[in-house]
């Protein structure tokens, strides 16, 4: 992919926010919203809204200041990328990046306004908290890839935070499985570059299905899981099988070939197979049709990556 060496292009800008995984990051918060059934709150729209918009800044803050950070080190090994190749300053990505956390923490505040009650904007300050430790403090060292798994199971928790309850066992555990899968696909991407350690990537194969099979005990958790599931859980445990088995093989294929490009692409297929495990969480605890409005954010996050990388 070439690089744009106009600072003002807006096609640089949306290769800088990963755009395709901004639609990830409001899978996880359509998914909490609905498990929690906050569509059937009295101002459903303009919370549903507030969370999924706070999300989106709190992703794409969050991917900038990522790059940000690293311009000196993506000189090297990704000089292809907007600020090492010069279609954005610096100083321009700085101010976005910190200027979405702090809109992504106002959006949240204000839809703790209209809930009634703290915590959305709770669970965004510790998430704007986590994104920022991320990048200045642990990214590269061995607690790195937790702390991008504790930011994506925060940001489930951020739609969940609209209930009007405390959360259940089987939230937390959707929180926790989601963190969990991300953990490990983090701890695959630094396969991206540098050396291609086979036992690293397997490691990391581990954590994303233990997170994918922690999905299994979703249903028994909960009071009132999807009826279908409840009758026929068998059908639950096939579907979790299913998906495991498909995360699993692309990411085994790319143990195996050990080449960068297959890495990547591994890494790429892993974010947006989580909306995947974001409908079926939300199939586990509402309904088909609940499921499938989450699935649909599958189609931007599938046609824009073929225009910006993932990764």
């Amino acid at each position: 992919m070439s690089a744009d060496k106009s600072p003002s292009r807006p096609l640089a800008w949306l290769r800088l926010v990963r755009l395709p995984n901004v639609f990830t990051a409001a899978a996880d918060v359509t998914m909490g919203l609905l498990v929690v059934h906050a569509d059937r709150l009295p101002n459903a729209v303009p919370v549903m809204s507030l969370l999924i918009g706070a999300s989106a800044f709190f992703y794409a803050g969050g991917v900038v200041l990522n790059d940000y950070f690293d311009r000196h080190l993506d000189a090297q090994e990704r000089p292809e990328r907007p600020l090492p190749s010069g279609a954005i300053r610096p100083l321009a990505a700085a101010c976005a990046g910190w200027g979405s956390l702090a809109l992504g923490v106002l959006m949240a505040c204000a839809a703790a306004l209209v809930v009634g009650h703290a915590r959305p904007a709770a669970v965004a300050l510790l998430l704007a908290s986590a994104i920022v430790a991320y990048n200045v403090r642990v990214k590269s060292t061995p607690v790195g890839p937790v702390a991008m798994g504790l930011c994506r199971g925060l940001n489930a928790l951020l739609g969940m935070s609209a209930a009007e309850s405390l959360w259940a066992d089987e939230h937390l555990l959707i929180a926790t499985a989601l963190g969990t899968y991300i953990a490990g696909v983090c701890w695959l991407a630094r396969s991206e570059a540098g050396t291609a350690n086979r036992l690293q990537m397997a490691l990391a194969l581990l954590v994303m299905l233990s997170g994918v099979g922690m999905l299994v005990w979703v249903p028994q958790l909960s009071a009132q899981p999807n009826p279908l599931i409840a009758a026929q859980p068998q059908r639950w445990y096939l579907l979790v099988g299913v998906l495991a088995v498909l995360i699993g093989w692309r990411t085994l294929w790319a143990i195996v070939e050990a080449s960068f490009a297959r890495i990547r692409q591994a890494v790429a297929q892993a974010i947006v197979s989580l909306v995947v495990l974001d409908a079926a969480a939300c199939f586990a605890l509402r309904d088909l049709r609940c499921a499938m409005f989450v699935v649909l954010l599958l189609l931007p996050v599938v046609l824009l990556q073929l225009l910006i990388d993932m990764t």
